[in-house]
């Protein structure tokens, strides 16, 4: 039997009024520096903890099901949940051990989604938005996943060889992203884990043993002796998200199966790879995100040197702002460039030096 006549409109009112009561719940706060309210005791905390990924999860799963037309609101229900207060490291110290494993299931499942979607070769505007800001924290709150985004984005063969001239920062570009991207697989160590050869995942747990090490050492980085005796220059401290992973002995939580199916198809990493629409959205939303991932206060300035990946990223745009004539510049990369001088103002002079060199008499758009 077919649904009643006017069913499907009803129903559909009836979602657009629970996503918008969720939304004004969500964006309240008792706050000034982060959504989130107080509570009196710590298993009230971990219990509403809880109901925020069980919704956040159950929310993400019934996105594929629902028509276009209604995915806008629930992709907007979902982005101030996963910005709440409840779920960032420091209400996540000494929380239950399933609690925590809860959490990176419900991440891997947000990156299977995203994923899901980048291996098609259309998406919707909103689709394609939700998916960058999902990434984005997914980012930060996933070492793990870290080496492979990055290792897609500029593979390590072109991020050791290829250079740009016009950095003038006091700090070495070239040297902070050659550290960021030594824990990135190579782009032919594709093979699942249990198959042959390195696999992604494997060198991202490579890449968490050496950051358990740091951790256990007290979080104090130290210089590594190479070849020579030259010392090379320490890596950054541990942030907030991989301290908190490894302090309770959740690093690897999610069994690799599990991050093998989320990570699964190969268009995703291609369309990283050559950097256009979906990095440039990628890398706006993860400006936009970094001092919240970084706990910057509202009256603080974030310190990028130590934000994970900047180097490998900031890199990326630098040497796809080279390549491309100016008047060819898409709209999402005029207004990831937008997002990165409002958000990270030093690089400005870069970004000046590049277009002025390149916006010479050749780049120009011929005249009619």
């Amino acid at each position: 039997r077919g649904w009643p006549p006017g069913s499907g409109e009803m129903c559909a009112r009836r979602l657009a009024i629970l996503c918008s009561r969720l939304q004004l719940l969500l964006c309240s706060s008792h706050k000034e520096s982060v959504l989130s309210f107080f509570y009196p005791s710590p298993e009230g905390l971990a219990w509403t903890q809880l109901l925020l990924l069980r919704l956040w999860s159950y929310l993400l799963s019934q996105a594929e099901h629902l028509p276009y037309r209604h995915q806008p609101a629930l992709f907007a229900t979902l982005t101030p949940l996963m910005e709440r207060g409840e779920l960032g490291p420091s209400a996540l110290l000494g929380a239950p051990a399933l609690l925590l494993e809860k959490y990176a299931h419900v991440l891997w499942q947000t990156v299977g989604y995203v994923v899901s979607k980048l291996n098609r070769k259309a998406a919707p505007s909103e689709v394609r938005v939700f998916c960058s800001h999902a990434l984005s924290i997914a980012f930060f709150r996933l070492p793990l996943l870290r080496p492979v985004l990055l290792g897609a984005i500029l593979p390590p063969g072109e991020n050791r060889f290829k250079h740009v001239r016009e950095w003038n920062l006091p700090w070495s570009l070239q040297r902070a992203a050659l550290r960021e991207g030594n824990a990135a697989p190579e782009p032919g160590d594709a093979s699942p884990p249990g198959g042959r050869g390195r696999s992604s995942w494997s060198s991202s747990r490579s890449s968490a043993r050496d950051t358990r090490a740091v951790f256990a050492s007290g979080g104090t980085p130290r210089g590594r002796r190479e070849r020579g005796g030259a010392v090379r220059e320490a890596d950054p401290p541990l942030d907030a998200w991989a301290a908190l992973w490894l302090s309770q002995g959740m690093a690897n939580a999610v069994p690799p199966a599990v991050v093998e199916r989320a990570l699964g198809g190969r268009y995703w990493r291609e369309r990283l790879r050559k950097r256009g629409h979906c990095f440039f959205l990628l890398l706006e939303h993860w400006t936009r995100h970094a001092p919240a991932a970084m706990g910057t206060q509202p009256d603080e300035s974030t310190n990028w040197r130590v934000v994970p990946g900047h180097a490998v990223l900031i890199k990326a745009f630098l040497l796809e702002m080279r390549q491309r004539p100016v008047h060819l510049w898409p709209e999402s990369m005029r207004s990831c460039l937008a997002a990165l001088v409002q958000e990270n103002r030093p690089l400005t002079q870069v970004f000046a030096r590049i277009i002025v060199s390149a916006a010479g008499a050749t780049s120009l758009p011929p005249r009619v």
